[in-house]
């Protein structure tokens, strides 16, 4: 007569283990997903705009910087007298453009 271990008898092979967990599993993975795209809808727009609406303010900067430079700029008339004493000191000042 050989012994046997009751436990050993009745567990199921690796490979039915791993079938009947799958429903299981992919009811999480349905759900995991369908959280993702919802937290994705929520984030991905936003994100966006948030992006768009810093654009829209750098460029305002942009502009405001501009203006101001050149209204500053304006104030002081360049007087051709003194570009034809010091032709040099004009070629050597770096100038924007």
């Amino acid at each position: 007569m050989q012994k046997v271990n009751a436990a050993e008898r009745c567990s199921r092979p690796t490979r039915c283990r791993r079938r009947s967990t799958t429903p299981v599993k992919a009811g999480q993975d349905r759900e995991r997903s369908a959280t993702g795209r919802a937290y994705a809808n929520d984030v991905v727009p936003r994100a966006r705009g948030n992006a768009a609406r810093l654009i829209e303010e750098a460029n305002g900067y942009q502009t405001e910087v501009v203006q101001r430079a050149d209204g500053d700029a304006s104030r002081f008339p360049p007087d051709p007298n003194r570009v034809r004493k010091a032709p040099r000191v004009r070629a050597e000042r770096p100038t924007s453009t």
